[in-house]
């Protein structure tokens, strides 16, 4: 099997961020800034009457593939994604820039995920202050399974990592507090060497922001800094993926309804919607209430934040609002724990997954 091209050292760094365009605009639609800028040239008035700089004009297509074609040493060909091993170094051209990293052409069938937080050693706020669309980049492949790539631009966040066993953190109560060391902190949360207090097993696994106390976090850096000791609860480990989810926050009780019984949803089809209605919304997704068809009485189901758009939705209530009536379909039903996993995506459709190559 042919192996990818390498190439010359690639361009590295941004041109920086437009200083008349906030983060948060650029993350909009650029659709309506294009709007905008047309309106005020109707009018004859300049870009800046409407708050908006005159972006740099995107790159043709063609050039764009020129380049990934040029950072592949020139080769047609795509790769499969198999082809790529982990630690390897690759060469590729940024082709699409999202909230939380950036996608990523180095020739392989499938666009590889240079996530936010393995861009550089430094925290990143704004992925458009660091790359643009058509940049070439150097990067290294960092874990390759599943159809999906993720890459980093980190040298030794590639190397080989012996697996840890998560084993005795997802056995462990999520009501029981541990000693933990923040390691470093990132954009979306901080990642926190874990110690369990029965066991004395030691693990990293990343407290979210939504996860680090109950009010907003407005600023990150002002509630935990690396090296701060910290009291955390194991959400959930996966020892299949390598990855463990904490809070610092207190164990919620809440005095809820009795669940409805969940049998009559597990015969249903991933592909068929159900009409719900969103009874309350969390950081972490959206509970709607819905029925089985035939059925009269209504279950309560979770819409992750992940399932809501084929987006990325940064703030639930920016997407759905209680009371709003929703299109669902069951993606999963655990009867006996009372639990049902319910998407507003259509089937086939991959969701962004934000917290991906921390």
């Amino acid at each position: 099997r042919r192996q990818p091209a390498s190439a010359a050292s690639c361009v590295s760094g941004g041109r920086g961020a437009m200083a008349a365009i906030s983060a948060r605009q650029r993350r909009g639609s650029g659709a309506a800034a294009a709007v905008l800028l047309a309106a005020a040239a109707l009018a004859g008035l300049p870009a800046a009457f409407v708050g908006l700089a005159a972006a740099p004009a995107a790159r043709p297509i063609a050039a764009m593939r020129g380049a990934a074609l040029a950072a592949r040493g020139g080769e047609e060909e795509l790769f499969e994604a198999s082809s790529f091993a982990a630690g390897s170094k690759v060469n590729g051209v940024v082709k699409r820039l999202v909230p939380y990293g950036a996608f990523v052409d180095i020739g392989a069938e499938v666009e590889g995920l240079l996530h936010i937080s393995q861009i550089s050693g430094q925290r990143i706020e704004d992925v458009w202050s660091v790359l643009e669309e058509g940049q070439e980049v150097e990067v290294w492949i960092q874990r390759n399974a599943d159809g999906k790539i993720a890459l980093t631009r980190l040298e030794e966040n590639a190397k080989p990592q012996a697996p840890v066993d998560l084993a005795p953190f997802a056995a462990a109560d999520a009501g029981e507090w541990h000693d933990g060391v923040v390691k470093r902190v990132l954009g979306f949360g901080a990642i926190v060497s874990v110690t369990l207090s029965d066991s004395g097993a030691t693990a990293e696994g990343l407290v979210h922001v939504s996860q680090i106390k109950d009010s907003f976090v407005d600023d990150i850096d002002a509630e935990v800094q690396s090296g701060q000791t910290v009291r955390v609860r194991v959400l959930a480990a996966d020892q299949a993926t390598g990855r463990m989810s904490l809070s610092m926050k207190e164990p919620v009780k809440r005095e809820e309804s009795p669940q409805a019984d969940l049998t009559p949803f597990e015969d249903i089809a991933e592909d068929q919607w159900l009409d719900g209605k969103v009874e309350s919304i969390a950081r972490f997704g959206a509970f709607v209430n819905v029925a089985a068809p035939g059925m009269e009485e209504q279950a309560r189901g979770l819409v992750h934040v992940t399932q809501i758009t084929g987006e990325y939705v940064e703030r639930v209530e920016d997407a759905v609002q209680v009371g709003d009536d929703v299109k669902v379909r069951v993606v999963s039903v655990n009867v006996p724990d009372g639990k049902l996993g319910l998407s507003m995506v259509p089937p086939g459709e991959d969701p962004p997954d934000e917290d991906e190559g921390f």
